[in-house]
């Protein structure tokens, strides 16, 4: 804001307000030809003290590559406030692609970051560092034995860093967690939401977004499995609180990702839709004297670590929930058992399901976490419900083929039609009213 001058006559008064005048129009233009939807209320931010010093003109360069300014510029300020180094950045100008481009592209990255300052370095790196390759390594082999059904890749980065995030140990057959509670479910969501920033990046500078698309909706469903396992991590540890950790480690339990997560097709704003399945590990692999659990128990304590891993995602906590885990995939939906064993399932399916292509999107499902029981499961979809189609069945009822709308109820020959209340139309004009006499 100018000061006024003292002693300035009132010619000098209207002539400076005028300049003023001119000024704002021109800085409204000029941010309108940069993309700004509401001008007149992102130029409140310009005065800032945090942009002090900092040269509009890189300011807007910067700017400029934004998807969305209005968001962009709130957020630069807002970060600038929480990392201060973050100016050095935003001078850069156009050579600072990664900062704009993720700020006015994702708001809600934008507050994790503004929440998370630490994590501000992601800015600093090369959008073209990205090779555009998958995380391939696994600890599956590439297809199984049987039916040679591709197996999406477990052990990946993020699988890796989410767990250790936890304080689980990535190398162990079953990890477990060391940190529970709203401490565990904090650093799980930290360590997800800085790996979707990276992505966000790379997805944001890339020259050929299209193309690129592929290779993100498969890194978004590893980072959900792998989120998925961190989850079940902590989940093995707090139902250990209230069982014994033998018990809970005799249980081994398979997350199933379907839908677009399955398919490893998932976009940033997706739920994530998964079944479970449960299986006792083998004796061998127990204690002498340990007794085997039957399979109300087992189901039972799968369930509780269903319970306790979709509280890890989604519960409320210092930072935010990830995402909806849907289960309600699930043989007969929201009324069926959400945990089942593998022979349950296929029970299930031998009764009930039918190659139904026209109910059901072509997607496959893999197992998105638990090693030893997740490729078991695959086999099944493959010899009872057809390569990648899953009807869907209600509970009680046998699915049909193709589904009809319902026909409408005949009346009985002997009811008469109600007739309906008749309205006297009006087609002539007021004109031709009033030019008629009136008898």
């Amino acid at each position: 804001m100018t000061q006024t001058p003292q002693n300035e006559t009132p010619e000098e008064a209207a002539r400076r307000a005028e300049e003023e005048r001119k000024a704002q129009v021109r800085l409204l233009s000029e941010m309108a030809s940069l993309g700004f939807y509401d001008a007149a209320k992102s130029a409140r931010w310009l005065n800032s003290r945090e942009l002090e010093g900092l040269d509009r003109a890189k300011l807007f360069e910067g700017l400029r590559l934004a998807p969305s300014p209005d968001i962009a510029l709130p957020a630069l300020v807002r970060l600038i406030e929480r990392a201060p180094k973050v100016v050095q950045l935003a001078e850069l100008g156009a050579d600072a692609e990664a900062l704009y481009r993720l700020l006015g592209g994702s708001e809600a990255l934008g507050e994790f970051l503004v929440r998370h300052p630490e994590h501000a370095d992601l800015l600093e790196i090369d959008p073209r560092a990205f090779d555009g390759q998958d995380f391939p390594v696994s600890l599956l082999p590439e297809t199984d034995e049987e039916y040679l059904t591709p197996i999406a890749p477990l052990d990946t980065v993020y699988r890796r860093d989410l767990l250790t995030a936890v304080g689980a140990d990535p190398a162990a057959s079953a990890p477990v967690a060391q940190l529970t509670g709203k401490v565990a479910y904090t650093a799980l969501r930290v360590a997800y939401r800085r790996h979707l920033t990276e992505l966000a990046i790379y997805d944001l500078t890339s020259f050929a977004p299209v193309q690129f698309m592929p290779t993100v909706g498969r890194l978004l469903a590893d980072l959900a499995a792998a989120a998925l396992e961190g989850a079940l991590a902590i989940a093995r540890a707090e139902v250990a609180q209230n069982r014994s950790e033998q018990t809970v480690a005799a249980v081994e339990l398979a997350i199933i990702g379907m839908g677009k997560c399955g398919a490893r097709e998932l976009n940033y704003i997706s739920d994530v839709d998964v079944v479970y399945a449960v299986a006792h590990k083998p004796l061998a692999d127990l204690p002498e004297d340990f007794a085997p659990l039957d399979e109300n128990t087992l189901t039972q304590i799968g369930t509780e670590l269903v319970m306790a891993l979709s509280k890890a995602i989604m519960a409320p906590a210092p930072e935010p929930a990830l995402w909806e885990v849907d289960a309600n995939l699930r043989p007969e939906g929201k009324d069926g058992a959400l945990v089942r064993t593998v022979e349950s399932y296929t029970t299930y399916y031998k009764r009930w399901a039918e190659n139904c292509p026209a109910q059901s999107p072509p997607h496959r499902s893999y197992p998105r976490a638990g090693r030893p029981l997740g490729p078991s499961y695959a086999p099944l979809h493959l010899g009872i419900c057809r390569p990648r189609f899953l009807c869907r069945v209600s509970a009680g009822h046998a699915p049909t083929r193709h589904r009809q709308h319902p026909r409408r109820r005949r009346r009985p020959t002997n009811q008469a039609r109600p007739r309906r209340p008749t309205r006297r139309r009006i087609h002539r004009s007021a004109s031709a009213a009033r030019a008629r006499p009136h008898r």
